[in-house]
């Protein structure tokens, strides 16, 4: 978790951290996950907020529908995440990922190639966009 902080006047007052609090379906924040919890909060940065779809039966797409899945989430905010982004969240928050499968990123290796995260091992490899698979929406709220 990092340290952060809210300017309050002329001095700065310690801010807090939501990394790890649920976001439910009204769009508020929680500690505890509720049946109402869509999402929970992988990233808070004093300039933003990273949010992971919560869905235990992610649906399986190939990767141009993906994307069109992930853009309709979160009030059309949602986007398909980069690589990079799986990896972090599949390191500090294990428990919100299928236990097995393979979901994609947005991060294209070529034309016809995306990256994916393959969750029971955390290993990223190259599959064909054609080809389905798992898909969790993120979702970036500027601070």
């Amino acid at each position: 978790m990092t340290k952060l902080y809210e300017r309050n006047g002329r001095r700065f007052v310690s801010a807090i951290d939501h990394t790890g609090h649920y976001l439910n379906s009204d769009y508020t924040l929680s500690e505890e996950r509720t049946e109402n919890s869509i999402a929970v909060c992988v990233l808070h940065t004093v300039k933003e907020m990273v949010f992971c779809e919560l869905n235990d039966n992610p649906p399986c797409l190939n990767w141009d529908d993906a994307k069109e899945y992930c853009s309709k989430k979160f009030l059309g905010n949602g986007k398909l995440p980069e690589i990079h982004e799986l990896l972090t969240v599949k390191n500090c928050f294990k428990n919100i990922f299928p236990r097995f499968g393979v979901i994609w990123s947005n991060t294209e290796y070529y034309h016809d190639y995306a990256r994916v995260l393959i969750s029971g091992y955390g290993d990223v490899d190259i599959k064909d966009k054609d080809v389905n698979y798992q898909v969790l929406a993120f979702l970036t709220v500027d601070l």
